[in-house]
């Protein structure tokens, strides 16, 4: 009875340290960094070091776009791109939707330089639009760069004067995923393949998942998950708009997959991915992580009911995820790992309570700590200001040491008393 009293006490520890985070606020909307004054803050990003970064617009001194950083979250904050001339190039402006960030510190970010797309990392000149690809034509809007923590980037591109007329591309460009007209492991007869805006990377590299479009089929348009250049099959059932939800892993047996929204994938292989099924509208939001169905609309997570559609999704390098979803009065939360950790009205480090956790593409981040543990990054307000968040989560042993600590301490207490 006492190793089961003492096990539970634990458990009870555990969670309670992790709901007792304080978001951590580390950049807002007024903040001076590097001469550039903050107006507006867009896609957020971390590296694997302790670093993080994010895309902020001085609207002050003339609407300038920059990218912000520091590489391991102890150095100081600092310009990391920023419009002007980079490299040979000219730069008008930068794409504030996506940012990659490498261990080394280096901002991986697409810009324009007039009309002309470019792809930087850092202030080098990686791709300009009008330049070759690997598999014939020219780049021609480039576009939601991601990268790993070496910093190669992986983008979104169509294609001009080519068989090919645009596709995923990796390792700066020399590696090139798929494509529309390109051939994939998807079943026959799909006769043209489209490359999405939604794709995800994992810091290693090693993998990636994207949602892939494609026509011809019997049903004219049918999106599928593409995982390592193979779809996803659950159940013996390939993930694909149109096909039954296996029961096994979460549907009713009738419902089918409808739509997805927002990938993960970690150095290990572990992935997620949002969308919608053909069931009712109260229930048809669903988080899919390693092939389960871990929470959908109408259900609870951590004892909340979860309400409306998925705002953000995230995977970090050894497979921790974060999402953020509102509960039944409609209000966002953040969970990671299953377990809610920043909720509308908490009180960030600024003695401020939080009034929006931001939705949107990479406006969440997830990256690695020298000590194990890692940490979620998010754009949300306080007192209607907006900013960058963060919360670290112990790494896993930690936890259990100060849990059993602390319940070794009130064990010890009890026998004095």
């Amino acid at each position: 009875m006492k190793m089961r009293i003492f096990a539970v006490l634990v458990c009870a520890a555990i969670s309670s340290s992790a709901m007792a985070i304080t978001p951590q606020v580390l950049i807002s909307v007024g903040d001076v960094i590097g001469g550039a004054t903050v107006s507006e803050i867009d896609a957020v990003a971390a590296n694997q070091v302790g670093g993080y970064a994010a895309m902020v617009t001085d609207t002050t001194s003339g609407d300038l776009d920059y990218a912000v950083g520091t590489a391991d979250g102890i150095l100081p904050l600092s310009i990391k791109a920023q419009e002007g001339l980079v490299d040979g190039q000219t730069i008008t402006s930068i794409s504030t939707l996506s940012l990659g960030f490498s261990d080394a510190g280096e901002a991986v970010y697409d810009a324009s330089a007039g009309t002309t797309d470019l792809l930087y990392r850092g202030s080098t000149l990686l791709l300009s639009e009008g330049s070759a690809t690997s598999v014939g034509g020219t780049y021609n809007n480039i576009s939601r760069v991601q990268s790993t923590s070496s910093g190669a980037a992986q983008f979104v591109s169509s294609i001009s004067g080519g068989t090919i007329t645009g596709g995923l591309f990796a390792d700066d460009g020399s590696t090139f995923r798929y494509g529309v007209g390109s051939a994939l492991d998807l079943p026959s007869p799909a006769v043209s393949i489209s490359a999405d805006f939604d794709h995800a990377v994992s810091p290693d590299g090693s993998h990636w998942i994207n949602r892939v479009g494609t026509s011809g089929l019997p049903v004219f348009t049918t999106d599928f998950v593409v995982m390592d250049g193979s779809v996803i099959v659950l159940d013996g059932v390939r993930v694909r708009s149109e096909n039954v939800v296996p029961v096994s892993i979460g549907g009713d047996g009738v419902e089918k997959w409808d739509n997805f929204d927002y990938f993960g994938v970690s150095d290990n292989g572990d992935y997620l991915f949002t969308g919608d099924t053909t069931g009712a509208t109260s229930a048809d939001e669903f988080l899919v992580v390693n092939g389960n169905m871990v929470a959908r609309e109408g259900g609870t997570l951590d004892g909340i009911t979860l309400n409306g559609t998925i705002r953000d999704a995230e995977m970090g390098a050894n497979g921790d995820w974060a999402v953020i979803w509102a509960d039944d009065t409609g209000a966002d939360v953040l969970f990671v790992n299953g377990e809610a950790v920043v909720r509308i009205g908490d009180l960030a480090s600024n003695g401020l309570a939080i009034n929006d956790i931001e939705n949107g593409n990479d406006h969440l981040a997830i990256g690695s700590n020298p000590d194990g543990s890692f940490t979620v990054y998010f754009r949300g307000d306080t007192d209607g200001t907006a900013t960058v968040m963060a919360v670290t989560i112990p790494e896993p042993t930690t936890m259990v040491l100060v849990a059993v600590s602390g319940v070794a301490m009130m064990l010890k207490r009890r026998r004095r008393a």
